[in-house]
């Protein structure tokens, strides 16, 4: 089983405030950052939550390239570590 960090209660944003419901939230690293993780999530998901839509950008889960064709089909695990990184380009 992958080391993950599950954090108990979920935050509401309203209007500045925050409040915590009680509940268990799994959490995966995205960019090195928390993301919350549910079952059958897909690099594709993760990419339409963040609106990422760069044209150029690498994809790895734990340290592994993931190709584009690929995204729709790669499952994220619970605790998995992905980056997805923005290429640019410049002179």
């Amino acid at each position: 089983m992958a080391n993950c960090d599950s954090y108990v209660g979920v935050a509401l944003h309203a209007t500045r405030k925050t409040y915590l419901i009680l509940g268990v939230i799994n959490i995966i690293k995205l960019n090195n950052r928390d993301f919350p993780w549910e079952e059958g999530l897909t690099i594709e998901e993760i990419m339409k939550r963040k609106k990422f839509i760069f044209p150029k950008i690498i994809v790895k889960v734990n340290g592994k390239h993931i190709e584009k064709e690929d995204y729709a089909t790669t499952i994220v695990n619970d605790g998995d570590d992905i980056k997805m990184i923005h290429l640019l380009a410049g002179g």
